[in-house]
């Protein structure tokens, strides 16, 4: 059984996010329901708490909340492959280059 969003986060559209003073989104948690298929959408850890008790309270009646908290993993700019293979790169023209020097 699948449930719907309930309370606050019914209105919120997937784009919706708050961003902190490092560039960073601040919804990072999501919580899963034990009883059922059902996990809230990306928000604070506050928010995902307080969203998942929702869930409980309407699908789940007299059943205390339960179930796992996931941590969204962070976002990397990628710039540790454009350097590896700028090197490789590199090493592959000095070798061609050099192949037939004196």
């Amino acid at each position: 059984m699948t449930g719907g969003l309930v309370g606050r986060a019914a209105g919120r559209r997937p784009t919706d996010q708050r961003i902190t003073g490092d560039g960073m989104a601040d919804d990072e948690f999501r919580y899963w329901c034990e009883e059922c298929d059902y996990r809230t959408p990306w928000l604070t850890e506050s928010a995902g708490a307080e969203e998942q008790i929702e869930h409980y309270d309407h699908h789940h009646p007299g059943t205390p909340p339960g179930g796992r908290v996931e941590l969204r993993a962070k976002k990397t700019d990628g710039a540790g492959c454009l350097v590896v293979l700028g090197i490789l790169f590199l090493l592959l023209l000095a070798t061609f280059t050099f192949r037939h020097w004196p």
